[in-house]
């Protein structure tokens, strides 16, 4: 490898003649020389000058995919017979080439340099539509021999460049698998709560691979050793064992942590022949609503008698099919009160959300409760992508009593997939226990303190309260001292009426010594069951003292009350004569 650093002697670049590109003739430069490739979809590819860099996409709302870990994005070529191994811009293997160039141009780069009659160039753009990077792959042979070789296109999926609540990392929601109609390694990544729908990608190719690798421990091995520092690669890459140790990859695919796509090719070159790889593409959504995927690559090389040929051809890649659903989550987040069941007119509190399990964007998701009508809109929902929270609240009603359960369910609705596919929705429902119905009233009757005599008047208050959970009717009210009668055509729960009447006290009440006044009621509630129930009212009654006087025509009467008159001014007399003469002595 050259060592030749950037000095005022010999710069390790140039630039064409029109300006437009950067011609770099070393690969050990003072930093990494990238160049940046994006297009209007806000898909980004880095790419340095040995070929390694950042993917990434980043949606308009600047919630980011970054694709790969450490920048790992690398193309090994090993000779079969030899077992010699190397790299196109010499890392991460660190193997010297010759005729080194790397050349960043508007729209794209190209990295190419020889080993041992074998000229590769590796040509990376982003087109200027869609969410993808193509590489292409040109190798051919110089020398004068048959040569054999294996052709490693190797990155890492990472797929993060967003928050997320402890325990969802991202490496616990992906897994890689090999897809033969796409020719290539998919790492699918289910996330809850990726903020958009590009989170799935893959690494393909123009050909089926001879051999594949989905899990970056089977490929790079435990054991690599880093040959030097180098911030273009992790310790895996630097040195990977299938490529090193002349292995061929094993098919291997992955759930959680080191995660990746490699795909294996074998080729064939005869002397002077050169051929061409299309390789690394990222699928969205709009391949699957498109229905298929172009792959186009094309070969050239000589025929027998030293004439130049090209052969060109394309394969289409037919994505899954689309499915369009959704999931309505509905959780109750109260609890009865008692800890049992719900009663009338208690509170129950929900939450919903509703989750996209399909593979394409849902637009104008309308969600709504039956029981309680909220409806909310979601304007946009991306596969794999849950809505924010929707709370909502119902009171328990008579109707839910005589059930004996509330049974609420949220559904959701949105436009057509293409105008023709309707999405298919599972609503949330949830059911909580409420108590039994109970029919019953009660009466209270008083009347006003107070003393009473016979001829006083006494106003009786009749109060009669629903005090059960379901509506009483047809109630017939009866004051059985005054015979009064009223009539209650419906009580709800919790509902009363008052009725007043009177009554004169009269002389056996006062004989008795009180009043008691009884008022029957009787009703039917609304799960069937009699009411039949009995209000009472005591009151006390005093007893009125006469005192008789003698009257002018009783002789009798009249010398007693004299008799007595005189005998009693006797004795004063006497009295106050003794106490005198006591005092004069």
């Amino acid at each position: 490898m050259s060592d030749t650093l950037c000095n005022e002697k010999k710069k390790p670049y140039t630039f064409s003649e029109d300006g437009n590109s950067c011609i770099i003739t070393e690969t050990r430069t003072p930093r990494y020389w990238y160049n940046y490739l994006w297009n209007e979809n806000h898909y980004c590819a880095q790419i340095s000058q040995t070929g390694h860099g950042r993917s990434y996409y980043l949606s308009e709302k600047a919630d980011m995919c970054m694709m790969n870990q450490d920048d790992a994005r690398y193309i090994y070529l090993r000779d079969e017979k030899s077992k010699e191994c190397w790299n196109i811009g010499e890392g991460p293997l660190n193997t010297e080439v010759e005729n080194y160039q790397c050349v960043h141009s508007i729209g794209s780069s190209r990295i190419q340099s020889s080993y041992q009659n074998i000229a590769s160039s590796w040509r990376l753009f982003v087109p200027e539509e869609g969410y993808q990077e193509v590489w292409t792959l040109k190798i051919k042979n110089t020398g004068e021999r048959q040569r054999h070789l294996s052709i490693f296109s190797a990155v890492s999926f990472y797929l993060e460049g967003f928050s997320y609540p402890r325990y969802y990392e991202m490496y616990r929601c992906m897994e890689t698998d090999y897809d033969e109609k796409l020719k290539g390694v998919y790492c699918r990544s289910a996330h809850p709560f990726a903020p958009h729908k590009r989170y799935n990608a893959f690494l393909a190719a123009s050909e089926l691979a001879y051999a594949y690798d989905g899990n970056l421990e089977a490929f790079c091995g435990t054991t690599s050793t880093i040959t030097r520092l180098d911030a273009s690669a992790s310790a895996l890459f630097q040195r990977p064992d299938i490529v090193v140790k002349g292995k061929d990859c094993t098919n291997s695919k992955a759930a959680l942590f080191i995660l990746g796509g490699v795909l294996q090719h074998k080729i064939v070159l005869q002397p002077g022949e050169e051929k061409e790889l299309t390789a690394k593409y990222v699928i969205t959504e709009d391949n699957i609503l498109d229905g298929e995927i172009v792959n186009v690559a094309s070969a050239k090389g000589q025929d027998p008698k030293g004439n130049d040929i090209e052969e060109t051809g394309s394969s289409t890649i037919t994505p899954e099919e689309i499915n369009a659903h959704m999931i309505v989550n509905k959780k109750t987040v109260s609890n009865p009160k008692d800890g049992k069941s719900y009663k009338y007119g208690e509170e129950i509190k929900y939450e919903i959300t509703v989750t996209n399990d399909g593979n394409v964007t849902l637009y104008n998701v309308n969600v709504s409760d039956k029981l309680t009508g909220d409806k909310w809109t979601i304007k946009e929902l991306t596969p794999g992508e849950t809505s924010k929270v929707f709370k909502t609240s119902y009171k328990v009603t008579e109707k839910d009593v005589l059930a004996g359960s509330v049974v609420n369910t949220a559904t959701a609705t949105s436009d057509d997939i293409l105008d023709k596919i309707t999405p298919e929705v599972v609503p949330g429902k949830q059911e909580e226990n409420v108590e039994a119905a109970i029919s019953s009233v009660l009466v209270e009757k008083k009347a006003k303190e107070g003393t009473y005599k016979v001829g006083n008047t006494v106003t009786y208050e009749i109060k009669v309260i629903n005090n059960g959970n379901v509506t009483v009717s047809g109630i017939k009210v009866i004051d059985e001292l005054t015979g009064d009668k009223w009539t209650i055509d419906n009580l709800k729960p919790g509902e009363e009426k008052i009725f007043t009447t009177k009554y004169v006290i009269k002389k056996a009440d006062e004989d008795r010594g009180y009043v008691k006044n009884t008022v029957k009621v009787e009703g039917l509630g609304s799960n069937g069951k009699d009411v039949s129930v009995n209000g009472e009212s005591t009151i006390k009654v005093e007893k009125t003292e006469v005192v008789t006087k003698p009257t002018t025509g009783d002789d009798t009467q009249l010398i007693l009350w004299a008799t007595l008159a005189i005998t009693c001014g006797g004795i004063i007399i006497y009295l106050t004569s003794k106490i005198r003469r006591k005092e004069e002595k």
